[in-house]
């Protein structure tokens, strides 16, 4: 099984390496990396989440597990990692533990991203005996008063809490898994607190620490969100005053040819940037995944990226 995804892997970059010299969408194989939404609401209101505001305009719910299994059946053969996220909350999906179960079961690496808000010590156990390999848990402050500030409506402590759970229940067990990434958004309120996280995280019980740079929606005239230490952010000032991207969108993109979304519908998006689903390939509820990855939308789509990818609206504010 293992051989097999690995040549359908060495096959989708065959067809990407080719494609960004010919500008030519050639797809050899299948995608091999997949993000499933489970739910696409949230329990908080972070001001630069399309799920925290009202940026999300389609529906909002959670996936069924039918579907659930359904995705993961079609993608079996060929998928090495799924993360279990794309907008939302995946807790507040109740079956989310049972889904993380699924996907193991056909050997599939599995990851998610959380708030831990709503993670208790029986909600820990759950995803300790499901198999998920790796939990990333926000935690964007070593302070109530500097993590509230995006994490509208969540606890730091509660965030805390939820790693400390997993942790011990994986020591109970013996259980390498899941790996637990804390991981904190970087802000200019909180970018003074790196080295308090970093120590929270040990103390806490997370396996690793990690910083990653924030998505800005609103930002070519700045923002009071964006660090004043240039390196924590993804965004550059220009002579005139207004902010753009730190690096330039060349016409091309690996995610096309080795990666695939899916909704909480079952529609098939191009990427994670694409938050409203304006670039849907199709429904895995209507054809196979295998029709619509090389259909006609996913070859004219790839064809606009490799000819004008600053033309295509989800690219403009892209780090990939």
């Amino acid at each position: 099984m293992l051989i097999k995804k690995t040549i359908n892997a060495i096959k989708s970059y065959c067809g990407y390496a080719l494609s960004a010299v010919s500008h030519e969408p050639h797809c050899f194989g299948m995608p091999f990396l997949f993000s499933i939404e489970t739910a696409s609401f949230c329990n908080l209101r972070c001001p630069q989440c399309p799920s925290g505001t009202s940026m999300l305009t389609r529906d909002k719910g959670v996936m069924s597990m039918e579907l659930f299994k359904k995705i993961v059946n079609e993608i079996s053969d060929y998928a090495l990692y799924a993360t279990l996220y794309l907008q939302g909350e995946p807790f507040l999906n109740k079956e989310f533990c049972e889904m993380t179960r699924y996907a193991h079961s056909k050997k599939i690496y599995t990851a998610t991203s959380t708030n831990g808000q709503l993670i208790n010590k029986e909600i820990a156990e759950k995803i300790v005996a499901s198999g998920l390999d790796k939990i990333i848990v926000s935690v964007d402050g070593a302070t109530q008063e500097s993590y509230e500030k995006y994490r509208v409506g969540g606890k730091l402590q509660k965030a805390l809490d939820a790693i400390k759970l997993i942790a011990d229940e994986k020591a109970k067990l013996n259980s390498q898994k899941p790996l637990i990434e804390m991981q904190m958004l970087l802000f200019r309120h909180n970018e003074n607190e790196i080295d308090d996280a970093k120590a929270l995280a040990k103390t806490y019980g997370a396996d690793t620490f990690k910083l990653k740079t924030a998505q800005i929606y609103d930002y070519k005239h700045g923002n009071e969100l964006m660090p004043t230490n240039s390196s924590f952010s993804r965004y550059t000032r220009n002579d005139d005053g207004t902010y753009s991207l730190k690096r330039t969108l060349h016409n091309r993109c690996a995610r096309l040819f080795t990666s695939a979304c899916f909704t909480i519908d079952g529609d098939v998006i191009p990427c994670s940037f694409d938050k409203n689903a304006t670039h849907s390939l199709g429904n895995i509820n209507q054809a196979s995944l295998k029709e619509i990855w090389h259909g006609k939308k996913a070859n004219d789509f790839r064809a606009t990226i490799l000819k004008r990818r600053t033309s295509v609206d989800i690219c403009t504010n892209c780090v990939y």
